[in-house]
């Protein structure tokens, strides 16, 4: 009798044993799930009002032109409601042939970006729409930004986003300058390089880091210019409130840049905290 209550016992501890670490377990996997989900900017429900309206993008000066996204909270302005003095600005044009186009007329065709997928789009993964920014710091201004819009002080991590050529950057620096001025085309013999960096700033407007991504590299490696979509990582940068873009290259003169600094951008992928829902708000002028 002692011998059979004895094994009954063993047995209670035995499951005891079991259902505690299956309950530690448990804990341990829901301790590792990350505390935000993503929500990805694709630019492609944007109204009409938000999408250039032409490869010059006439809408995109002194019209109060900005785009902002619900899912992320994203939004953008351009820099004094003039596209030339540096914006970001929502596209669906590309052009890959470059022999129609007459050095003069490289204006009327900044929106078009240097890709076309296989729906015959310039965005990534077959999709229609995407961005392109426009513009670097220099002593003639800043470069363009967008922000977390829901509250001045609303802070997010950008996981990642994806970048390409536009067709105007990408003729200006491996093909011809049409400012006459450069040191293009850009080639492996020169290490003519040009890239984009993506700075974050938080809520306090203090840079919390930077990152670089290369449009043209012959400085280090052999890939040339830029002709795919390709991800940038932009973790490192933390919990920001704007993220400022710049941008550089090894064809400057007296007056900064001599290639057109554009740069397109598409799937902005953004971490939003567990129980927290975005909400843009529109941009004062």
């Amino acid at each position: 009798m002692i011998y059979y209550m004895k094994k009954l016992l063993l047995c209670a501890c035995t499951v005891c044993m079991l259902l505690a670490l299956c309950s530690l377990q448990s804990c341990s996997k829901n301790d590792d799930e990350p505390a935000y989900k993503l929500a990805t900017l694709t630019f492609e429900s944007m109204k009409s009002s938000m999408i250039a309206s032409d490869e010059y993008g006439t809408n995109l000066y002194g019209q109060k032109y900005y785009w902002m996204d619900d899912s992320t909270g994203l939004c953008s302005k351009c820099n004094g409601d003039q596209y030339y003095s540096g914006g970001i600005a929502v596209s669906n044009f590309n052009k890959k042939d470059l022999s129609s186009i007459q050095s003069k007329d490289w204006c009327n065709y900044q929106m078009d970006v240097y890709y076309k997928n296989k729906a015959g789009y310039p965005g990534y993964n077959n999709s229609k729409n995407c961005a392109v920014s426009y513009g670097y710091k220099s002593s003639f201004g800043e470069g363009p930004t967008m922000y977390f819009s829901d509250t001045d002080t609303t802070q997010r991590v950008i996981d990642h986003l994806y970048i390409c050529n536009t067709t105007y950057g990408y003729y200006t620096a491996v093909i011809d300058d049409v400012f006459g001025v450069g040191k293009n085309p850009m080639t492996a013999a020169n290490k003519g390089w040009f890239k984009v960096t993506f700075k974050g700033i938080d809520k306090n407007g203090n840079t919390t880091g930077s990152v670089d991504a290369y449009l043209v590299d012959y400085y280090t490696s052999a890939k040339g210019p830029l002709t795919e979509w390709q991800p940038v990582n932009l973790s490192s940068l933390g919990r920001i409130h704007t993220l400022y873009i710049d941008m550089s290259s090894s064809d400057t003169g007296t007056y900064g840049i001599n290639n057109g600094t554009y740069c397109a951008i598409d799937n902005i992928v953004v971490r939003i905290d567990k129980g927290s829902k975005p909400k843009a708000t529109a941009p004062t002028f």
